[in-house]
């Protein structure tokens, strides 16, 4: 599954939307599927959102472009999460 967000942070609440219907369609599909890709710009890392998708250790991999800081992906790395920068 590869899923979008508004916000995400290695922390709590992870990644998180300002819309409760998404929410609700994305956490069905994250139930019904075995590997979770976010594909989301690093301009989104650090914010937050109103409504939690998930946490980041829910996701198998981070489709992500190369601004996202290189301690940020060896964190994600330590956690499981496979870190793709293109």
């Amino acid at each position: 599954m590869f899923l979008a967000c508004n916000a995400w942070i290695d922390e709590s609440p992870g990644v998180s939307t300002p819309s409760y219907s998404k929410v609700i369609i994305k956490k069905a599909l994250l139930k019904r599927h075995a590997k979770k890709v976010l594909v989301v710009d690093s301009s989104k890392y650090g914010a937050t959102s109103l409504y939690k998708i998930c946490d980041i250790d829910d996701l198998d991999m981070v489709v992500t472009d190369k601004g996202l800081p290189e301690d940020i992906c060896e964190s994600l790395k330590k956690r499981g999460v496979i870190v793709i920068r293109a």
